[in-house]
């Protein structure tokens, strides 16, 4: 990565490269969900349920605190790269400022944990007897996810996210499963993941760092000679991101913090493992969103609002089709498949829809949450997310002594749902059109149509066991994409299609060849 020569300038990606791009990172994500999967069902089963939610809580903690040391440089510098087109001098200013202020910060923090934090959260707040040496060991998580973040930031900035999603999306999972399966083999325990964990990050801020060293070089090592900036500024606008993805952490983790203060360890690693399968319901929003907020900043700074609105819908609609079918999954079958993990794992059917719902939430509104963090509206972004945090800690506390993990997961998606829908109303005034248009429906008939079909089917068989639940999950998959193909798809939507199977089919030719 050599972020003013080799990166090119940042100029707005082409619609094919934006769909060559977004390609390689759907690819990627869905690696690295597979592999994250994989990663569950290796360790769950082997470290039990109190130990999964012991390493959960720790690692929730540290990803926590690296949200606070990153400062929000990561979209900053997406957004200043972005204003600063054609001066790779002054772009090159904002990104070494991003690392060394936040690296100084991550240093601190994990100073801090050490000598006063470990012991107080071990005292005051978990009680486990495991937690005190198991935090102070991952705390070293902190400064490493810092700088991979911040990696990933730079990528994006310039429009070359293919790369840096191999090495986010594949590479970094696919070395923390392998090490853990190396370490598992001296012994079955909780260090294993722990020190796998760690290495695969560290492994892969030494890829990145191989890649970038060119750069690394010239701008890291010798600053001097880069331009001044407006610290304060450049501060003050990430600063206020900063603590909008803090809030927005804390809303997705409140519920992890909160049962392993109430319930215990056991408790907490059976709803985390909830938490680790439901995100495959936002695996697309996830390859969308890598170029979707850069776009979003550029068509605002051009006042491009017509198209901004095209975007934003356009983003709703292919979250619906590819979102609302796994939802379903999740709530009909959901039981049934998280039995992979063994029967120490038997969970509630309501917690499972309810953690759904939120993931579908986050899907269908992502769009909407850039049309503020990547604008002049970002302030916005703080009372959203301060909302929602109130409202999920106080439903918390209420909830998880007397329900438990359903507690949690009532709490988590009440919250989500007001945040997002207030963020919506938001941008509804602001720039006066609505995210979502009538071409939403089709694909939400049609699923219901589909899941209602294979679910008579399957209960008519009278199965109930994992294989049945797979077979029944592809079979309405099959259904659902042929009846999207034939009656679900508007003009545009078939336009995508056929270009998508035109790339396919020349791949498979010339891989044959």
């Amino acid at each position: 990565m050599v972020m003013t020569s080799k990166m090119g300038s940042s100029t707005q990606p082409k619609a094919k490269e934006v769909l060559k791009a977004g390609a390689v990172v759907s690819l990627s994500l869905i690696v690295r969900r597979i592999l994250t999967f994989l990663s569950g069902v290796v360790i769950a089963p082997a470290i039990g349920p109190a130990g999964y939610g012991l390493f959960v809580l720790c690692r929730d903690l540290c990803q926590t605190g690296s949200t606070f040391c990153r400062s929000g440089f990561p979209i900053g510098v997406i957004r200043k790269v972005r204003e600063n087109e054609g001066k790779p001098l002054l772009q090159s200013s904002y990104i070494v400022h991003a690392f060394y202020i936040s690296g100084a910060i991550s240093l601190l923090l994990m100073l801090f944990a050490w000598f006063w934090g470990e012991n107080y959260l071990a005292t005051n707040v978990y009680h486990d007897e495991r937690f005190s040496s198991i935090f102070r060991v991952m705390v070293l998580l902190v400064p490493l996810l810092t700088f991979f973040e911040l990696f990933g930031g730079c990528y994006r900035a310039y429009f070359k996210v293919q790369k840096s999603s191999i090495a986010i999306n594949i590479i970094q999972p696919s070395t923390r499963l392998l090490l853990i399966l190396f370490l598992f083999t001296f012994s079955v325990d909780l260090r294993g993941v722990i020190w796998g964990t760690l290495l695969s990050y560290l492994l892969t801020i030494c890829y990145l760092l191989y890649d970038s060293r060119k750069w690394l070089l010239t701008k890291i090592l010798s600053p001097k000679h880069l331009p001044k900036i407006n610290i304060s500024r450049f501060w003050g606008y990430s600063f206020v991101i900063a603590i909008t993805g803090l809030l927005t952490q804390l809303l997705d983790k409140i519920d992890i913090f909160m049962i392993g203060y109430f319930n215990g360890s056991e408790e907490l690693g059976k709803y985390a493992i909830i938490k680790l399968a439901v995100p495959v319901i936002i695996l697309f929003n996830g390859a969308f969103n890598s170029l979707l907020g850069a776009t979003i900043a550029a068509l605002a700074a051009d006042k491009n609002y017509k198209a901004m609105a095209h975007t934003m819908r356009q983003h709703s609609r292919w979250m619906v089709i590819c979102s609302f079918p796994l939802f379903l999954i999740f709530s009909i079958w959901g039981k049934d498949l998280f039995l992979v993990f063994g029967k120490a794992f038997t969970l509630p059917t309501a917690a499972i829809v309810l953690l759904s719902a939120g993931q579908l939430t986050i899907a269908l509104f992502s769009s909407v949450g850039f049309a503020l963090s990547m604008t002049k509206n970002y302030k916005a972004e703080l009372p959203t997310s301060l909302l929602g945090l109130f409202i999920n800690v106080c439903l918390n506390y209420v909830l998880i002594p007397k329900y438990g993990i359903i507690g949690a997961a009532t709490a988590t998606l009440i919250a989500l749902l007001t945040a997002n829908i207030f963020r919506m109303f938001i941008v509804c005034k602001l720039y006066n059109f609505f995210p979502f248009d009538r071409w939403v429906v089709p694909p939400l008939l049609l699923s219901f149509a589909s899941v209602l079909d294979v679910w008579y089917l399957r209960n008519w068989l009278g199965d109930s066991t994992i294989t049945g639940a797979v077979i029944a999950s592809c079979f309405f998959f099959f259904l659902y994409i042929l009846l999207m193909y034939f009656f679900g798809l508007n003009s545009s939507d078939k336009i995508l299609s056929r270009v998508i199977i035109k790339k396919l089919r020349n791949k498979i030719t010339f891989a044959s060849l």
